[in-house]
């Protein structure tokens, strides 16, 4: 299987899975993952809905678990990871300079 431009469509012997079947399947990963863990009735109700697009589109399409992990992973992961990175860059740059500075209050 080969992935082309950012997921557009995958090719698996021959089968062809067109960008709104991965889109809407990633979408509803994010919404799980984004979901409030603790509300179990509401992540019922995620989860249902994720395993009736399953059953829709899994015998029509070539789309595996590893796809979904590395989309996820490019699309939501990834990009979080660095805003992140960014948010405690910016956290440690404020305080070496709060803290080199002659007045610490503005």
């Amino acid at each position: 299987m080969r992935l082309c431009q950012h997921y557009q469509v995958s090719y698996n012997e021959g089968v062809v899975v067109g960008k709104e079947n991965i889109d809407l399947i990633v979408d509803q990963l994010v919404v799980i993952l984004e979901s409030d863990v603790h509300n179990s009735e509401k992540n019922s109700l995620i989860k249902e809905n994720y395993f009736d697009t399953f059953a829709e589109i899994y015998n029509d399409s070539s789309i595996t678990g590893s796809m979904l992990r590395d989309i996820i992973y490019e699309k939501w992961i990834e990009n979080r990871v660095k805003l992140l990175d960014h948010l405690i860059t910016s956290w440690e740059n404020w305080a070496f300079a709060w803290d080199n500075a002659d007045k610490k209050k503005f």
